[in-house]
């Protein structure tokens, strides 16, 4: 091994030595000591998710449909009894739009009476009764409607159909054994029709007198769980302030057969109604605090317990969030099954950038999405559709960004960066000189990137311009199986070594790069000396 020298008067001695690392496998890590992270964890990680075999560059993103009013706040699935009927909607700010097949001219199917700032955030749920197979919708600013796929057409729902209530006071719709709770505006009031009925006579539900810190109804969510009795479906109310209470049984109208299980605060919830995503059989509530999953309220923890909350490890990201935008619309917590990601999204101002806080379920480890153009988002038939807000909706997929539908040629590459946690290379308190970085990749192309060698805490980006990312060789992300491109040979390795620079008692890597082929970094090999006590 090269010995030499460095340090004060030439004193003191060094070895290089070669040390490798998982990049950033463990993803972000925001709440520990910068000194004392997993030399696998993230200070930051943008545009990459943390998987089993490395850190890869997320999926991008196609156009589906244009024209869809001025920003789409709602993508609405609806899977009907045989696929013929399947349907795609978008609820934009001024209308609902048929956005089944892609398309630059989408047919309009409602248009909203009154276009505000609350129009096109909506609810659903699908119901099917003897009348047959309907969509149940609530719009934050025009009420109940619905959607029947025997006549594929919507309707809106008026006072003479639901008796008891003004339907168009319905922001939020909820199906639980069979019934339809609808959250009444501005309230602490709920209202639920008979089981198995989309109309009729509505019986007022009043949740005001067990908010203990006031607020207002935000919404109500069914939540089917195991609870040591067998397999039973809960109703979960949220208010504004963050009160959680849940109810157990069938008839609201009947205290033999309902009753209050318990009441837990969380934390003040985000504006709209979107604080709460099912997924596996849990719910998933978000708060000012974070993201948390009620079983574990259940289970008797608190949220003075961080390690009840899901976004632990991204907890200081999340407060920073939840301070700046907890009163905006586009918060939103979703499910990607087909990539196995958790996202949740952050409102976009006109001074800020799109981002989403993801976390990949295998691994448990966090990323941030930037650039992804999210404003709402939701899987129909296996494939994750997202709203933005010019109007459009697109599809997550691909390895290029902006794929337009207009000429599918015209895409933008994806920007990906990364600084791995500081490391004292197993020598503390000694002073550490990177001579090489070679970093490993699996890529269908060779990615553009840059690494530099980062020192005693430095926590910038690297902000140099880089050139366009290699041609996609053979292997498509979209067609290509993932596991058996992997060990089918289909993704090429990469691992030309690149040379260091600077000196510190800490030594990190940050990488930037832009690729518009599936890119996997698995791990960094570093060569490096280290010094006495200087």
């Amino acid at each position: 091994m090269r010995q030499q020298g460095f340090g004060n008067d030439g004193v003191a001695t060094q070895a290089s030595k070669p040390t490798s690392i998982g990049f950033c496998t463990r993803g972000i890590n925001a709440v520990d000591n910068l000194a004392l992270m997993d030399p696998q964890d993230a200070v930051y990680l943008f545009n990459m998710v943390p998987t089993r075999f490395g850190t890869r560059v997320r999926d991008g993103y196609q156009e589906w449909a244009t024209g869809c009013g001025t920003e789409v706040r709602t993508i609405v699935p609806y899977n009907g009894a045989s696929s013929a009927a399947d349907r795609l909607f978008a609820c934009a700010n001024d209308r609902i739009y048929d956005v089944t097949s892609s398309t630059s001219a989408p047919g309009t199917e409602v248009t909203w009476p009154v276009a505000s700032v609350d129009s096109g955030y909506c609810s659903w749920q699908s119901v099917t009764t003897a009348a047959g197979r309907f969509l149940a919708l609530c719009d934050e600013q025009n009420g109940y409607y619905r959607y029947q796929e025997a006549s594929d057409t919507w309707v809106k729902t008026t006072a003479l159909e639901v008796t008891g209530v003004d339907p168009a006071l319905f922001a939020h719709v909820c199906l639980h054994k069979s019934r339809l709770w609808f959250t009444e505006k501005g309230s602490s009031r709920a209202w639920y029709l008979a089981a198995d009925a989309i109309i009729g006579a509505a019986t007022r539900f009043d949740f005001g007198n067990k908010f203990t810190r006031g607020g207002t109804l935000v919404g109500l969510f069914s939540w089917t769980v195991d609870g040591g009795e067998g397999v039973d479906d809960y109703l979960v109310a949220v208010s504004s302030a963050g009160d959680v209470i849940v109810y157990k049984g069938d008839d609201p109208a009947s205290a033999s057969t309902w009753s209050l299980r318990g009441k837990w605060f969380i934390g003040p919830v985000p504006r709209g109604r979107r604080c709460a995503g099912n997924f596996g059989g849990e719910l998933y509530l978000l708060s000012a605090y974070g993201l948390l999953p009620i079983t574990r309220l259940l289970s008797g923890q608190t949220i003075m317990e961080e390690n009840i909350f899901v976004t632990n490890r991204v907890a200081p990201l999340v407060k920073t969030y939840m301070d700046d935008y907890l009163t905006n619309y586009g918060w939103e917590v979703k499910f990607v099954p087909s990539q196995n990601l958790l996202m949740i999204s952050v409102p976009k101002t006109a001074s800020t950038p799109f981002i989403q806080l993801v976390q990949e379920l295998n691994t448990k480890a966090w990323s941030l999405y930037r650039a992804f153009p999210m404003q709402t988002g939701d899987t129909w038939n296996g494939k994750f559709y997202v709203g933005t807000n010019d109007g459009r909706v697109v599809l997550h997929t691909g390895s290029v960004d902006n794929r337009l539908l207009s000429n599918p040629t015209n895409f933008i590459d994806i920007d990906w960066a990364g600084l791995s946690a500081y490391n004292d290379l197993g020598q503390p308190g000694v002073y550490h000189r990177i001579h090489t970085v070679r970093p490993v990749f699996l890529a269908n192309a060779a990615p553009a990137f840059m690494i530099r060698s980062r020192y005693d805490y430095d926590l910038t980006e690297i902000l140099d311009a880089l050139p366009p990312s290699g041609v996609t060789g053979a292997a498509l992300w979209d067609t290509a199986v993932w596991d058996a491109a992997i060990w089918g040979g289909d993704l090429l390795l990469y691992d030309t070594p690149y040379g260091g620079s600077g000196i510190g008692r800490a030594v990190a890597n940050a990488v930037k790069g832009r690729s518009r082929a599936p890119t996997v970094i698995v791990r960094l090999d570093i060569f490096a000396d280290s010094g006495n006590f200087l």
